[in-house]
Formats: C-alpha cells, structure tokens, sequence
C-alpha cells in the first residue's frame, strides 16, 4: 500500500513539472509571475528552475523508459488489451477504496487524466510482458495456484458512495424527509454535511469496496441491500448520523481460471522473471539513448 502511494505521488509530481515547464515553454520567456510576497515577485521561471532541479532528472528518465519499452514491445508485438488496463485499473482502485476511483483522484490530486492513467497502466503491463515473455509456465501448474489463490482473483462488490454526516438523528431525519421528497443529496452534502473531506464534493466518497474496513458495520449492511440512486435512512456512526446514496453498483464477480489465467501468469511469472531494472538497463545498452543536457545525465 505504501509503495502503491510513493509511486502515483512521484508519478503526479513528475507530471505536474511537465504540465508547468510546457506551460512555461508555451508562454516564452516564463516571467510571469506566479507568486508575489511582500513586494518580491515569484516568476515562473524560478519555480521551473527550482522543479527541474529537482524532479527534472528522474521526469526524464521516465519518460526514456517509457520510450524504450513501447518500442521494444512494439518490436516483439506485444501488446495489451484495452480491457486488461482496465482490471488493472480496478485493481489500483482497490488500494484506495475510500478516497475516491483512482482516475479521478490522479486528476485531481496528482494532476493526472483518466488516459495518462491508462498509459501508465499499459506501460507496466507491457514492462511486465517483457519480464515474462520467456517464462513458461504449464496450465496444471497455474490451475493449481489459482484453485490455492482463487479469493486474491475475486472482484468485490463495489459502489459509488455518496455520505452526507451530520451530528444528531434529528437533523438526519429531517433531512432524510427531504431527500424522499426529491431534494438533491450532492447539493444537501455540499451545505449540511459536516465532513470537512467530502462535504466540498457533494459528499463524493468514490468508489468504495462494500467490505473495506473503513466503512462502519452499520454502513455495510445498510448497503449490502441498497439499489442505484436510493438513499438510506439516518445510520449511526462515530461522528453523528450518516445518509448513504449511491449512483453505480457493481457485484462480486467470482471468475473462472480461464477468465483469470493471464493474471495468475503474471503473478506466478514475475517470481521467475529478468527484474524490471535489469529490463530497462539492458533496452538502455541496446538502444541509443542520448541525453544532450548534461545537466540529466
């Protein structure tokens, strides 16, 4: 979980002074002013300075690395399926169950789009086809670590959770009668919800795990029965009462082995697999990079 953070933090900081030294590029001479403290000016030339220093040789590497391995890929015609990014994406999500679906969050947080997301996905996919491709593995041996693994490949149920908290029962309700009534919840969370994180958002919780932990039992199994765009009635929880609402509900899927059989490869391949730095080291030797800044090098 902590290495699932510390890389989409580097990646969203490593994004985020390419968004500012294009932005600068774009703009020409980058004497803008960006900050102003007291009668000093901050110039964006100065924040891109101070960025480039600091991030700007591991953005480059990056974006290297990236380059040698759609290339290589692109050599051996590897390529990975559209929606195999996207499990994979489903996957992420699931280490961030209550802030939020992970698109999103890279956008706004780490100053990411939905289709860098998927780039980046793909990218390790393909990082990890490259690790695999002389890998072989019989399919007794995967059926025999999918049937000892089989809960690590099951979907869980999830849903797009709305929460609108308030301190007593009787606020609760009253505003439950509104919301039977027709009164919109995004808007009512916006106003009344005293949950600092996600009243701004219209009480925006994501797409949330219906069993992860952070979720009280109350709200569990308030939800384990809800449908799409109803509303609970007043839970109790630590803070108050809380009102549950959801707009998208997905249900457990328990796939097959045949359903799961590239996934459980990957899994049991990579412990047998060239390391990703030796991959990338060794695509360095056979291809040439050339850096022209000797400030990155």
């Amino acid at each position: 979980m902590r290495n699932v953070r510390f890389l989409w933090s580097l990646i969203g900081a490593l994004i985020l002074l390419l968004a500012v030294v294009s932005g600068a590029w774009y703009k020409g001479a980058g004497l803008a002013t960006v900050a102003k403290v007291g009668d000093e000016n901050v110039t964006e030339q100065a924040l891109n300075s101070q960025l480039k220093e600091r991030y700007g040789k591991q953005m480059l590497d990056r974006i290297i690395d990236h380059q040698l391995v759609f290339q290589e890929a692109n050599r051996l015609q590897l390529t990975v399926s559209d929606q195999r990014v996207q499990e994979e994406i489903q996957r992420i999500r699931s280490h961030f169950p209550h802030e939020g679906d992970i698109p999103s969050e890279v956008q706004d947080r780490l100053g990411q789009t939905p289709a860098q997301m998927e780039q980046e996905v793909r990218y390790q996919l393909l990082l990890k086809k490259l690790a695999t491709k002389n890998v072989t593995i019989g399919d007794d041996e995967l059926r025999a670590y999918f049937q000892q693994h089989q809960s690590d490949y099951i979907q869980p149920t999830t849903v797009h959770l709305y929460r609108l908290l308030v301190k007593t029962e009787a606020e609760a309700q009253n505003l439950f009668q509104d919301l039977s009534k027709g009164a919109d919840f995004i808007t009512l969370a916006k106003e009344r919800s005293i949950d600092a994180h996600t009243a701004p958002n219209g009480g925006d919780m994501g797409i949330v795990v219906l069993k992860d932990d952070s979720l009280t039992e109350n709200e569990q199994f308030a939800l384990q029965d809800m449908k799409v765009k109803e509303v609970s009635a007043p839970i109790p929880v630590e803070d108050g009462y809380a009102l549950l609402h959801i707009t998208e509900r997905k249900e457990e899927v328990v796939p097959t082995f045949e359903q799961s059989k590239e996934k459980v490869f990957e899994d049991m391949a990579i412990a047998k697999a060239e390391s990703f730095d030796e991959i990338l080291n060794r695509l360095r030797k056979t291809t040439k990079v050339e850096v022209k800044d000797l400030t990155y090098r």
